[in-house]
């Protein structure tokens, strides 16, 4: 093909739109629903990570933030921070304060580098906190002037908190925020060696510094410190994990609803063709060659998807505005309500390439189309096919769908594989309406007239058939997946989880207070379980004498090798130096016995073999570790203990007050509050997947409507000819319900059991337990579906069945 041959298809296709191409609208809907999901999902995103972002140095606290368990920075270390730029220290932890579990921080003169931290009294924080003066939240109930005993050491409370730079996007806090002066901790008797105490050292570095460069001189100079390094240019660790899961969900949403869409697609291009038979055999008939003919329709499509997918960027472009809008007050970071240009064109991307995949196979058919089609009076379906070149073609198209997938996906790899699976289920339904449309060729055989008819329309040529399954096979199986999910994950949080974690958790307990805990409430009638055991915070830092750093250690283990959970050692097993580890956290790192394993556990290095493997249920709230060392290995570093307290039924709060009573500066963390936010998360997040998959849902009815639209002049004519042969009207809407009820019914016994499926393996992959997926949501929705087929159906073709006979012969001249 040459350029000639391009500038005659541009000519032709120009022409051949001028005069009409009403088929492409659904295909224009179609593209235009699913872009503008994708484009809302890509901008609104685009919006909040950037805000993130530009919040991170105040977030974060500082261009970088080291953080240490146990032990504050030594003078060495101190002293090499501030070579390299302005430092403070901060330290956090959570005692008792006037019988309320609260969050205490401690900050030094520098506290903030980045943002302010403001008082509703206007009176400025180092003036606030002079002379053992104390600020906090307004949730502690205090007032003004009031005292607070914390540890061994009083306290004035001189002002209420506005503002806290650095704790603005933790998303989870157990108490409220008390804020003291750092170098007052000492006088509470609280920063003990060992006890379980954050020390933050934030750096504020020069504009010509290189944050990553800092990091790996401070690395460098201090290998065995065991610092949390975070740096802030390359956004807020946990913020940045949550926002890109975000996307990645929704823009698998969005991606999904393109899919539906292109079903639709799919029926709208083939009737376009149908619509263009005549024009297409007339110009292979003088000549003009196939790869023009091709091209020119391809082209049509083309232009129809590129009007959707600008209809779709044109809504898409007001995400950001709308974001800013809902959420300024309510994020602790500004918004820029300008849209960006890559989530935009992504999603016309996307819809264009979408829109020519499901277009491909109906465009490959016009080359077979013959000349002498022209002497036939009417022309009702696509013939033909294509070979190895239409598979290598569609190959390539997807491929350059994931590559895009690559492209704006912060998680591309899961992207692509939600991406794939789609487009196995979206080719399974179309498989499944192929062989419904097979199934109802061979049944229609001698049966009734009107079965005949209801199965006819299932299997004619050009059946919209294999679209409407896909559309609605796709739609139910979401719908019922997430269904089935929500309910297996409220069931974990509801019941399953309460049944197994304890009521009350203690830490930061010392020798003397576990002892004489354990002792107090095993001598209790009401205590069902204790678990008390000794708790370090170790970082793995090397497996078998190789840094961790050069090891290829798998994302979904870091917090292993962080020590977000902690280590232990077993009081009773006084044998020669050695650990224990989860034996599914071993596996995955490679490890078997005899191997060895470097710690730092605040600040002392340990080094010891592998001699065992434990079996832990990480899917419950009870005191576990991965892992567990013996006593000689251990104990000798300084360190705390934690409890796990379950009380007998209807006891928790007696137990509570019994410890409260008794230990008056235990900390102690209600499960019950832990477990009632997990719910409110929950049932939020499950909003939000239904709400996003409902839209797929009216992609779907978008297609279905559509795609028999397409049909209904042939509806029209077999209803016509019914009526002038004597059928009454009710017995016509009579069969057209039963098409439609044989479809959804169909369509609903496939998905259905694929989605509770589906349900059932992310559940039990996320590790919830006594996973149960019931039948009863996914019936509803098949019900659902059903009679929203149904209802569909009848309304779109009704008018078909209730023409007059006459009427319209003599509007066609006969």
């Amino acid at each position: 093909m040459n350029f000639k041959d391009v500038r005659l298809s541009l000519r032709l296709a120009a022409r051949d739109i001028r005069g009409g191409a009403r088929a492409l609208g659904l295909l224009i809907a179609g593209v235009f629903v699913g872009v503008a999901a994708v484009a809302l999902v890509g901008a609104a995103s685009d919006t909040l990570r950037t805000g993130a972002k530009s919040g991170a140095l105040d977030g974060v606290g500082g261009d970088i933030s080291l953080r240490l368990f146990h032990t504050p920075p030594n003078p060495q270390q101190l002293k090499f921070l501030k070579s390299q730029g302005q430092v403070s220290v901060t330290s956090e932890l959570r005692p008792m304060v006037n019988g309320a579990l609260v969050e205490l921080k401690g900050v030094d003169a520098n506290y903030p580098l980045y943002g302010q931290a403001t008082l509703q009294s206007g009176l400025s924080l180092q003036e606030a906190l002079a002379q053992n003066g104390a600020v906090a939240d307004a949730d502690l109930g205090l007032k003004l002037g009031d005292k607070l005993r914390i540890g061994a050491a009083s306290y004035q409370l001189n002002g209420i908190l506005a503002s806290e730079p650095d704790r603005a996007f933790r998303a989870f806090s157990l108490g409220p925020r008390v804020m003291v002066a750092l170098s007052s901790l000492k006088d509470t008797g609280l920063a003990t060696e060992g006890a379980e105490i954050y020390y933050y050292s934030h750096l504020k570095l020069t504009a010509d510094q290189d944050a990553a460069k800092v990091l790996w001189a401070i690395d460098k100079a201090f290998p065995d410190a065991g610092w949390r390094m975070v740096n802030a240019h390359q956004g807020v660790p946990g913020v940045e994990r949550t926002l890109s899961m975000a996307h990645v969900v929704l823009l698998f949403m969005g991606l999904g609803i393109l899919l539906i869409g292109g079903a639709g697609i799919s029926s709208a291009v083939r009737a376009h063709i149908s619509s263009k038979l005549s024009t297409i055999a007339i110009l292979k008939s003088i000549g003009t060659p196939p790869n023009v003919v091709a091209l020119t329709i391809g082209l049509e499509v083309m232009a129809a998807a590129s009007v959707g997918a600008v209809l779709g960027v044109g809504v898409g472009a007001f995400a950001p505005m709308l974001v800013t809008s809902a959420l300024t007050d309510h994020v602790p970071f500004a918004l820029s309500g300008v849209p960006a240009v890559k989530p935009l064109l992504a999603a016309a991307l996307f819809g264009v390439l979408i829109a020519l995949l499901f277009a491909w196979w109906p465009l490959m058919s016009v080359g077979s189309i013959n000349a002498r089609l022209l002497l036939r009076e009417r022309f009702d379906h696509v013939p033909g096919g294509a070979g190895l070149s239409g598979w290598l073609g569609a190959g390539i198209i997807v491929l350059l769908i994931l590559g895009l997938v690559f492209w704006v996906s912060p998680m591309a790899v899961l992207s692509a594989v939600f991406l794939v699976g789609s487009l196995f289920l979206a080719a399974f339904y179309l498989g499944l309406g192929r062989l419904i449309s097979s199934v109802a060729k061979r049944l229609s055989k001698g049966r009734s007239a009107g079965l005949r008819m209801a199965l006819g329309n299932l299997h004619r040529a050009g059946s919209p058939t294999g679209a409407v399954v896909m559309a609605l096979g796709l739609t139910l199986t979401l719908l019922v997946a997430l269904d089935g999910l929500g309910r297996a994950a409220d069931h974990h949080v509801q019941n399953a989880l309460p049944n197994q974690a304890p009521d009350v958790v203690a830490f930061s307990l010392s020798l003397d207070q576990a002892q004489g805990l354990r002792q107090n409430l095993q001598n209790w009638d009401g205590t069902q379980d204790l678990n008390i055991k000794p708790f370090l915070h170790a970082r793995v830092q090397a497996l078998n004498g190789v840094a961790v750093q050069d090891l290829n250690i798998p994302r979904s283990l870091s917090w292993v090798v962080r020590g977000d959970r902690g280590v232990s050692y077993d009081e009773n097993d006084l044998g020669a130096a050695g650990l224990l580890m989860d034996g599914e956290i071993a596996k995955k790192m490679g490890l078997k016995l005899g191997d060895t394993l470097t710690l730092n556990v605040s600040g002392h290095v340990v080094t010891a073999p592998l001699k065992g493997f434990l079996e832990i249920d990480w899917t419950g709230l009870d005191l576990v570790f991965p892992i567990v060392a013996s006593k000689t290995t251990l104990s000798h570093i300084p360190h705390t203990f934690a409890g796990a307290l379950k009380a007998n039924p209807g006891r928790a709060l007696d137990m509570e007050n019994r410890i409260k009573a008794n230990f008056p500066d235990v900390p102690l963390i209600r499960v019950g509050d832990v477990l009632s936010s997990l719910v409110t998360a929950l049932n939020a997040m499950v909003q939000g997947l239904t709400m996003a998959a409902m839209l797929c849902g009216v992609a779907a009815l978008v297609v279905l409507a559509g795609s028999i639209l397409q049909g209904l002049r042939n509806r029209t004519d077999e209803a016509l000819l019914f009526k002038v042969l004597g059928a009454r009207q009710s017995q016509l809407l009579g069969q057209l319900a039963l098409e439609f009820v044989a479809l959804g019914l169909v369509v609903a016994l496939v998905a259905v059991p694929i989605g509770l499926g589906l349900a059932y393996g992310v559940a039990k992959a996320a590790g919830l337990t006594g996973v149960s997926i019931g039948l009863g949501g996914g019936v509803q929705l098949a019900a659902l579906a059903v009679v929203v087929t149904v209802t569909v159906g009848v309304v779109v073709t009704s008018g078909a069945y209730r023409a007059s006979a006459s009427t319209y012969l003599r509007r066609r001249g006969v």
